[in-house]
Formats: C-alpha cells, structure tokens, sequence
C-alpha cells in the first residue's frame, strides 16, 4: 500500500507533467498554425515544412491522448 506522502508526491508529479505537457500542445498548435507548406520556393523547402507539420501534430495527438 503507498503511504499518504508518496501519494501527494505521484500527485505532485502528475501535476508538473500534466503541465508540461500543456505547454507543449500550446506550442505546437502555434508551431502547426504557422507552418507554410507550400509556400516555399523550393519543393525540397515544402516537403521539410510539411514533414514537420505531420511531425508536430502526431506529437501534440500523443500528447492530448496522454491528458484524456
């Protein structure tokens, strides 16, 4: 059985991540949001950017499955 103390430690823990991970999807909705795909002058330039975008926004589902 976990004592009270190691409890309020996990909770605190819990809370810190749960906040990080808000940060996070906060980012990444600005990073997805400005992210220009096909605006480049490059098609090397658009596929990086669009590769990112499907990069950030694979991370920011995980994270908002992770706070589900």
């Amino acid at each position: 059985m976990l004592s009270p103390e190691r409890i309020e430690r996990l909770r605190g823990y819990l809370l810190e991540q749960q906040a990080t991970l808000k940060q996070q999807l906060v980012s990444m909705a600005d990073a997805i949001q400005e992210a220009n795909v096909g605006l480049g002058k490059h098609m090397e330039e658009d596929a990086t950017a669009a590769f990112d975008q499907a990069t950030t926004l694979t991370f920011r589902l995980g994270h908002e499955r992770a706070l589900a």
